[in-house]
């Protein structure tokens, strides 16, 4: 064999070689590219169930605030009839006191005006 030969099968064989690394190349960034999808949809995957978690805890929160907001408006209304009720009798009670005291000072002015008639009268 020459060396012309030589050379020439030689390149050929390192060109077949480098062909078969790069599909080697190929195939195993490949596998990579795989492994590293595979690991990204695990975690998402598992940042979604995070989320789902968190929306249903969320909801039942939700709910919980509420269920303690109508009763707390039911409390309130409540408490706040028993105030009206407590007012009213108070307002009555001023009122009972205000017409004792007009009718005790209604009598006390008829006394005080028949007395100074009643001088008046005598004077004249």
């Amino acid at each position: 064999m020459t060396d012309t030969l030589a050379t020439k099968q030689d390149l050929n064989e390192l060109a077949a070689a480098s062909r078969q690394d790069v599909r080697d190349l190929g195939a195993r960034t490949d596998a990579g590219f795989a492994e590293v999808y595979a690991r990204m949809d695990a975690r998402f995957a598992a940042v979604d169930a995070r989320f789902q978690l968190l929306e249903t805890r969320l909801e039942e929160t939700e709910k919980r605030m509420v269920i303690r907001l109508v009763e707390l408006e039911k409390r309130t209304e409540i408490r706040l009839a028993e105030l009206a009720a407590q007012l009213r009798g108070e307002m009555r009670e001023m009122e009972h006191r205000l017409t004792i005291r007009l009718g005790g000072i209604m009598v006390a002015s008829v006394t005080v005006t028949s007395a100074i008639v009643s001088a008046m009268v005598r004077l004249a």
